[in-house]
């Protein structure tokens, strides 16, 4: 019996070991999906190494690239009505946030003096500044708000579920409706502004990533995280606001 004791054991830890490998794989193909799609910050399955060597291969959402385009696309919203859900397609183009956290924009969380939107999602805090054109649809809204005692409550109420806010998903319908000749998405135009403000506006790099609420890697990214960069931030998104006003303008009716 001595003599089959310790292969046995032997084999009993290569496949224990063999488990353990294929548990990690499959824990990081799951965290680095979650990672490229913004729903964690970070994968914690990688070592610091192999975060530098392993790059994940992330589908992205359908944008609009040309300015020309995205002025053309403005036209057609301005068209719209003014209900909650084109109201929030309105601020989704200037505000370069998620859809999903947009639709869950509270009153008690924005401030219409200071002009910013602070919120928390996954314990992490976010300030997004808010430009003038963002402002004016705000403040819109707040003149027919539904709140409590307390002033709380959502922005863009559900125009079928009164007490809940709209679904991104009414976004992507009516985006759809808007330009049916472009794939496009509700999250697609955080890309859009990546592309078109750094090549054409020449805003910095690190001061795009800070605006779409992307955590900085390397030494530096606590340091970032912690100044936020906050005025430079409120700069760029004037800057923005600023230049959409100036597509919209230049556009041509199709």
């Amino acid at each position: 019996m001595a003599n089959h004791t310790v292969p046995l054991k032997a084999k009993t830890a290569k496949i224990d070991a063999q488990l353990l490998n294929e548990v990690r794989t499959i824990i990081r193909a799951v965290l680095g999906f979650a990672e490229g799609r913004g729903w964690v910050e970070r994968n914690v399955a990688l070592s610091n190494i192999e975060e530098l060597k392993i790059r994940h291969v992330v589908t992205s959402n359908p944008a609009i690239e040309r300015p020309a385009d995205l002025g053309r696309f403005l036209l057609r919203l301005d068209e719209c009505s003014n209900g909650s859900v084109a109201i929030a397609m309105r601020v989704l183009v200037i505000l370069p946030v998620r859809p999903g956290e947009l639709v869950q924009m509270r009153w008690e969380n924005v401030d219409l003096v200071d002009a910013d939107w602070r919120y928390v999602v996954s314990k992490s805090k976010h300030i997004v500044p808010l430009p003038e054109q963002a402002l004016l649809l705000l403040c819109e809204l707040n003149k027919t708000r539904v709140v409590d005692a307390q002033g709380n409550g959502w922005v863009f109420v559900s125009p079928v579920y009164p007490g809940r806010p709209i679904n991104p998903s009414s976004m992507l319908k009516s985006l759809q409706r808007i330009w049916p000749e472009y794939d496009i998405t509700a999250h697609g135009f955080r890309a859009t502004y990546r592309t078109i403000a750094h090549e054409h506006l020449g805003i910095d790099p690190i001061v795009l990533e800070l605006s779409l609420l992307h955590r900085m890697p390397g030494a530096l990214g606590a340091v970032y995280a912690r100044a936020h960069l906050l005025s430079q931030r409120r700069e760029a998104a004037q800057l923005w606001a600023d230049y959409l006003d100036q597509l919209r303008k230049n556009a041509v009716f199709d």
